[in-house]
């Protein structure tokens, strides 16, 4: 689990992500990106719909996501709102794949 720094909790947030964001498209994932600011450190959201799949489905992938922005969260800079949402084809994806659709979403973050 990341920790609650690095979270989006509230839905104000996900509004102003979802009206104000960036739409970057990926394979698997698509995400609203927000400039809050160099100071500040990244946070994340994951958004699953029921289009995924069931409760199982939609949990295992929200894992996978959350162990890849762990693994990569130093890498990018800090400053910025990110919502992923889950694509309904990620169950044909394996975690390599799913790795570098989040990679190339992050960098055109830029």
């Amino acid at each position: 689990m990341l920790a609650k720094s690095y979270r989006i909790r509230s839905g104000k947030d996900y509004k102003i992500l979802y009206d104000k964001g960036k739409k970057i498209n990926g394979k698997y994932l698509f995400a609203y990106v927000v400039n809050k600011g160099v100071n500040s450190c990244n946070r994340y959201g994951i958004v699953a719909g029921k289009k995924v799949g069931k409760a199982v489905v939609r949990n295992l992938n929200k894992r996978r996501l959350r162990a890849i922005i762990k693994k990569y969260q130093s890498r990018f800079d800090g400053g910025k709102d990110v919502v992923l949402i889950i694509k309904k084809n990620i169950t044909q994806a394996d975690f390599q794949s799913l790795e570098k659709d989040f990679l190339i979403l992050m960098n055109r973050a830029r």
